[in-house]
């Protein structure tokens, strides 16, 4: 059971300073949640599980029309089956996951004047949904050599999201690319000096104001990481080099009328070292 009571003033100083939008709800909602494990073998497992989701709704005011409007709640339906397993007699695991998410009155942020953020609404979209995979696996090659490697692959869509100002059935979620992979490696020395590097890619997707789509689309990357160093009982001391090949993306970006407005870069390669000591 829940119960909400919103009130916000206007960011906005120019603004009414009397302008209040408040509202309240009362709901009490029942999500059921059930998992099965099926262990066919002394080291392997086959999981479902099925849950019920929910947000409750709100209230928000539009700072430029000055209009105080409310959302919908939302929930959800998640279906995932997963794959444990332990390999090599214990020397690796396998992972994976399938899953399917069946979306309500999603919520959702747009931007009603692209680049202006006093213009965002909440916006709830009828009927969406995602589905995809994850699979994952850690190994340890030898007394001295580990690593891991990661994929995950994920489709999403708004199946039916139209407002007054914008028709998005049919878009992706924003901020979601499909594919994600990672994987690295450690080395380590008897003596106790290491050395390790790992890398992930992220492939291209449609930027936060999805009503500017496709043009706001962030373009995929890849950044890796190196590290080198010597630990003992007492202290450890690393000297690390993130985005060690000075990799240029952006994490946002927005486009208004075919022209570049504003983007937020990702981290530039840093070197350094850091010391751990215990006393």
């Amino acid at each position: 059971e829940s119960e909400l009571f919103a009130t916000r003033a206007p960011l906005n100083p120019n603004l009414n300073p009397a302008l209040i939008a408040s509202g309240d709800t009362d709901s009490t909602e029942f999500l059921p949640k059930g998992s099965i494990v099926w262990e066919f073998a002394p080291d392997y497992s086959l999981g479902f599980t099925a849950a019920r989701g929910f947000r409750s709704g709100g209230v928000f005011i539009n700072q430029v029309s000055q209009e105080a409007s409310s959302f919908d709640a939302e929930e959800t339906w998640t279906y995932e089956v997963a794959f444990r397993s332990t390999v090599f007699d214990g020397r690796a695991t396998v992972n994976a996951n399938v899953f399917y998410t069946d979306w309500k009155d999603q919520q959702v942020e747009l931007q009603l004047v692209p680049g202006d953020f006093q213009s965002t609404i909440t916006a709830n979209a009828g009927e969406s949904q995602l589905y995809g995979f994850e699979l994952e696996t850690r190994a340890q090659l030898s007394d001295s050599i580990s690593g891991f490697a990661s994929v995950g692959y994920v489709d999403t869509e708004f199946e039916e999201f139209e407002t007054p100002d914008f028709n998005l059935s049919g878009f992706p979620f924003p901020e979601s690319p499909n594919w994600t992979l990672a994987a690295g490696g450690d080395y380590q020395h008897p003596a106790g000096y290491f050395i390790g590097a790992d890398g992930k890619y992220v492939d291209e997707y449609l930027a936060r104001d999805i009503q500017n789509a496709p043009a706001d689309t962030v373009g995929d990357y890849f950044v890796a990481n190196l590290r080198a160093g010597r630990r003992n009982d007492q202290y450890t001391i690393t000297v690390f080099a993130d985005n060690v090949f000075d990799e240029e993306y952006f994490v946002y970006q927005d486009v208004i009328d075919d022209f570049d407005c504003c983007a937020t870069v990702g981290a530039p390669r840093v070197v350094g070292v850091s010391v751990d000591a215990e006393f």
